[in-house]
């Protein structure tokens, strides 16, 4: 599918529009789920819209306020960042620990492994890891 070339000094896209049928990955890059109620409502919108939702590697660990480790949330990001079926990563959660996430993030390393993803956004308070344009090569 052709993208949609929105600022040609700068190559930035749109990104093709979601449709149903489409593979979502739930991850935890931050803090720890509090209300899981709450969750499951949000969850059951997409999937009532029609979208596969599919929870990553380690989206309900802990360690201390955070939902996981730094390399087990970091796993999951590129899990679902590389994975061609996915298109859509939905973060359960906002906050600090995301930032967390590029301390030990390899582009390069990435990319050389397992491709690049050429498009990201950003609608929550997680600013950092999911809001970069295409990574460096």
């Amino acid at each position: 599918m052709r993208r949609q070339q929105i600022n040609k000094s700068n190559k930035c896209y749109l990104p093709p529009p979601l449709k149903p049928g489409d593979l979502l990955r739930v991850i935890t890059p931050s803090g720890t789920l509090r209300e899981f109620e709450a969750f499951e409502q949000g969850v059951r919108i997409w999937r009532d819209r029609g979208y596969q939702i599919e929870y990553a590697s380690h989206w309900d660990a802990r360690c201390g306020y955070l939902a996981g480790t730094d390399s087990q949330r970091r796993e999951a990001l590129t899990e679902a960042w590389f994975d061609p079926e996915c298109k859509g990563i939905l973060c359960a959660r906002g906050g600090y620990g995301s930032m967390r996430l590029l301390e030990n993030w390899r582009w390069d390393t990435q990319i050389n492994r397992q491709g690049s993803r050429d498009i990201a956004s950003n609608f929550s308070t997680n600013p950092n890891p999911h809001s970069r344009g295409k990574p460096p090569v």
